[in-house]
């Protein structure tokens, strides 16, 4: 809730450069933008502040602007799994993943999809379901390595 009284909006995410990493908070407006780890974002005007646990944070209130940096878009398909995050529905093939920005999926969802990239996201062109091949699968699950008593 804003001052005012208003419904608010507040998001917490880090910025990294080879610099280093920055807590941010995005307020207002600004908490909305549709993000993706991995996506380019430019803040200007914004505060740097003593944060909640006394570090340094940015914040980009009203006075602030919050861009995201345009990027090309490529054509790809990918075969995996659909996760169902907080930040929306990923295809993940165990080496990327992808947000993906529209269709009907559900977490689990053995898919392939073929699309336009921009980013980390996936704009789907096609969809397909998948069975994963058992072979990658034993490969993939051989290259974990557990350790006893570890969870």
């Amino acid at each position: 809730m804003a001052r005012s009284g208003e419904p608010s909006w507040v998001r917490n995410l880090a910025l990294a450069d080879p610099s280093g990493t920055a807590p941010v908070v995005l307020w207002g407006d600004h908490a909305l933008l549709p993000l993706a780890v991995g996506d380019e974002v430019g803040v200007y005007g914004a505060t740097a502040k003593p944060g909640r646990y006394g570090d340094l944070e940015v914040s980009a209130g009203w006075s602030a602007a919050v861009m995201l940096s345009a990027t090309d878009e490529v054509a790809i398909e990918i075969e995996g799994t659909v996760l169902a995050t907080p930040a929306g529905l990923f295809i993940d093939d165990g080496t990327d993943r992808y947000q993906l920005t529209s269709g009907e999926f559900r977490m689990g969802d053995e898919v392939r999809v073929a699309g336009r990239l921009a980013g980390n996201r996936l704009a789907p062109e096609t969809v397909a379901t998948a069975s994963p091949d058992p072979e990658t699968v034993r490969r993939r699950l051989a290259a974990l390595s557990f350790r006893a008593g570890s969870p």
